[in-house]
């Protein structure tokens, strides 16, 4: 018997509906900044010797996107910092992957709890991007905590970092927890070690 999404939770599908209308939001807020850097309100900074006010593509400016947008190579100049935020996004990224795969079986019957896939992606990878999110957060949650930002160097301190620490902390935890909860009452789930 493969594994069932959503398990002990009536109306799973609600809450993964209720990320709609945040993801449009989102995508709201991706057009506002695109129609600022289209009409020439932003400036486009990639690196130190190239700058745009209007959006041009090509692969100099895909490579910076992939470089600095996506990879943020910015963030790994401060090496455990950047390893620590590396982990937080790269992990979640994962998650986020894991959650689309479920929505999927739901929606549409994708095979994602059977097989493979399920042993390797859905229980060992999302284990294993858990624990990676969870130990990205929990390290900046203690570095803002121990080491305050005005002992950091920067500027000005930004509020709200700690909630959100927080926050994206007990999600993934609670995650493990249901996870476990589900093991001890289904038994063993191949791939799972957290």
């Amino acid at each position: 018997m493969g594994r069932v999404p959503y398990w002990n939770i009536s109306y799973g599908i609600v809450i993964d509906l209720l990320a709609a209308p945040v993801f449009a939001i989102f995508l709201y807020g991706l057009y506002g900044h695109w129609k600022h850097i289209k009409q020439g309100k932003a400036e486009i900074v990639l690196g130190s010797r190239l700058r745009s006010s209007a959006l041009k593509i090509g692969p100099v400016y895909l490579g910076v996107l992939l470089q600095k947008g996506i990879l943020g190579s910015r963030i790994y100049k401060k090496l455990f910092t950047g390893i620590a935020h590396g982990l937080l996004f790269w992990g979640m990224g994962l998650l986020l992957l894991g959650t689309i795969a479920v929505f999927l079986d739901v929606l549409f019957d994708v095979p994602v709890f059977r097989g493979v896939f399920n042993r390797w992606f859905m229980s060992f990878v999302l284990d294993a991007a858990g624990l990676a999110a969870f130990a990205g957060v929990l390290f900046l949650l203690i570095r803002r905590l121990m080491f305050p930002p005005e002992r950091l160097f920067v500027p000005k301190p930004r509020p709200g970092f700690v909630f959100m620490e927080v926050v994206i902390g007990v999600i993934i935890l609670t995650g493990f927890l249901l996870e476990a909860l589900r093991i001890s009452h289904n038994g063993f789930e191949e791939g799972a070690f957290v």
